[in-house]
């Protein structure tokens, strides 16, 4: 058995807080079926996570990569202090870039006046992708069977 295996073994036998009781005479531990259910679901919830984690680590990147040009144009500074934003929080670097807009290039910030509010939401969105929780229990896989073998269909 692998860890994959395990750990989803484990997710789906232990009932989720908002799952009702078993009645009595249903085993407490998750039938084959489900157990494939589950297994699809967080292999395809790992994939889309993948992807959309691994674009937002490069737009952070990116972001960071532009605060470097912009306080260094000596290009070995620049390296130097690339390392340092790359240990900045990603609300800092969008509020830095903020500031620099107003300052500096007013023009651009006119013609892009959502640029902050949107990495602030990419950011949001980033986080709660990464630390969501998805309920493979009995209970939800059997009330969402219809649609989860209907988006799993479409993904595939």
């Amino acid at each position: 058995m692998t860890f994959d295996d395990f750990c989803m073994r484990s997710r789906s036998a232990t009932p989720h807080r908002n799952q009702t009781r078993r009645r009595s005479g249903e085993s407490m531990f998750p039938t084959k079926e489900s157990l494939a259910q589950s297994k699809i679901l967080h292999k395809l919830a790992a994939e889309l996570r993948g992807k959309f984690l691994n674009k937002s680590a490069w737009i952070e990147t990116l972001l960071g990569d532009i605060l470097a040009s912009y306080f260094c144009s000596d290009v070995n500074r620049r390296v130097l202090f690339s390392e340092v934003a790359n240990d900045m929080r990603s609300s800092t670097k969008a509020a830095l870039l903020e500031k620099i807009l107003q300052h500096s290039f007013p023009q651009l910030r006119e013609a892009h006046p959502r640029l902050k509010k949107r990495l602030d939401s990419l950011r949001t969105f980033r986080n709660r992708l990464a630390h969501s929780h998805i309920d493979t229990s009995e209970d939800a896989l059997a009330a969402k069977k219809a649609s989860f073998w209907a988006v799993v269909a479409n993904a595939c």
